[in-house]
Formats: structure tokens, C-alpha cells, sequence
């Protein structure tokens, strides 16, 4: 197997180091926040964000270069569309947690529950459809 930086153009392996060095810089600010409870919404909407990036970071090469496989029979495609999804479900409701009126809503706590599960379920749907396509 080739490294996977070899097939990259200088302007990507720049793209990738800058990258890689704000990834850094972030995951130490939330190491040295105060509050643990914003650090687990920064990390959890972190790690969504990078997973929807590198997913539209696959549709992308996918779709420039049109495959001659079938992608409605590639289990892949189905894992990636699904991560895809939930990623772009969840980081509004962890971005946007701290800024919700907890005081406001009696049934605040279900709504968060519904909210959450829901991205999973959708994740979950598209592993079954990728199972089934092996």
C-alpha cells in the first residue's frame, strides 16, 4: 500500500498542514477550557465537523472522477452518506447547546434525547443498507 500523501500536489500537502496545525491549536483550547461540560460540546462538534469534511472530501473524488463501479452497490459509499448525515444533523444541536433556553421548555431533556437519536438512527439505517449491499 503507498503512502497516502504521495499522490498530493504541494498546494493540497499545504492545505493538509494547515489543517492539521488548526486541529491542534483547537483540541488545546478545549484541553485548557474551564468548563468540561462545553469542552465535550466543542469536542463532540470537532469531531463532526472534521468526519462531514472528510465525507464531502470523498463525495468529492468520487464525483470528479465518475467510478465504474456501481455506488448503489458499494458498501462505502453507503458508510460515508450516512456519516454524512449525521454529522450535518448533529452540529447545530451541539453548537448551538449551551445557547438553548433550558428554563423555557418543560420538556427540554426529551427534546435534546429525540434530537440526538435521531442522527444515529439515520447513521444506523445506512449501515443496515450498506450490510446488505456486501
Amino acid at each position: 500500500m503507498q503512502n497516502v500523501t504521495s499522490n498530493l500536489t504541494r498546494l493540497q500537502k499545504n492545505w493538509l498542514n494547515i489543517f492539521r496545525i488548526l486541529m491542534v491549536l483547537i483540541i488545546f483550547y478545549i484541553l485548557i477550557s474551564n468548563n468540561p461540560f462545553q469542552q465535550a460540546n466543542l469536542a463532540f462538534s470537532l469531531t463532526n465537523s472534521v468526519l462531514l469534511i472528510f465525507s464531502i472530501i470523498y463525495f468529492v473524488q468520487i464525483f470528479k472522477g465518475i467510478p465504474d463501479l456501481d455506488l448503489l452497490k458499494t458498501p462505502s459509499f453507503w458508510i460515508v452518506t450516512g456519516i454524512f448525515f449525521s454529522s450535518s444533523l448533529l452540529i447545530p444541536v451541539c453548537t448551538a447547546y449551551d445557547l438553548l433556553p433550558i428554563t423555557y421548555f418543560v420538556n427540554f431533556p426529551i427534546l435534546l434525547n429525540v434530537a440526538l437519536i435521531f442522527p444515529f438512527i439515520i447513521f444506523h439505517c445506512f449501515l443496515i443498507k450498506a450490510f446488505l449491499c456486501s
